[in-house]
């Protein structure tokens, strides 16, 4: 009996830590635990879909420099999810990913230089980032690369 309760009170405050992020312990958490909390909240697997909940977790994640968590942040500004859509700090957060390497920023920032969405139109700059992502594998960048350089 007492190793059941002794779990069942486990079980409560590691729920407690999850799920409310104004508590203590959210503080010792790891940049890719307070990502991973992001996802969670964001999709709604396991705990009530919530984007403002996401945002916070990413943005916690973000300011310890951790590439996923500043990725996910400008998608949530570039989607206005959990925050007021903000084209131009999408692309800052894309950027600081990216400076990490971060494939998926590289081709957003390939796609936003080359459409002009948030930073001003520029082919140069949009082949640049897309070769970056490219170079990483990364499938949507290398069709992207392949379109913008087709002679029309």
């Amino acid at each position: 009996m007492r190793i059941r309760h002794r779990v069942i009170v486990s079980l409560s405050i590691l729920l407690c830590m999850f799920t409310m992020p104004s508590l203590s312990y959210s503080k010792a958490l790891s940049p890719k635990a307070e990502t991973s909390l992001g996802y969670a909240y964001y999709f709604g697997r396991g705990v009530p879909q919530d984007y403002y909940t996401a945002v916070y977790w990413w943005g916690k994640a973000a300011a310890q420099g951790y590439a996923a968590g500043e990725y996910d942040l400008g998608y949530a500004y570039w989607h206005g999810q959990g925050v007021p859509q903000n084209y131009y700090t999408a692309v800052h957060w894309y950027r600081k990913a990216a400076a990490q390497g971060d494939a998926g920023a590289e081709s957003n920032l390939g796609y936003k230089y080359q459409h002009g969405q948030g930073v001003p139109q520029n082919y140069h700059t949009a082949v640049y980032w897309y070769r970056k992502a490219a170079a990483q594998g990364d499938a949507t960048a290398q069709r992207n690369l392949n379109a913008i350089q087709k002679p029309k």
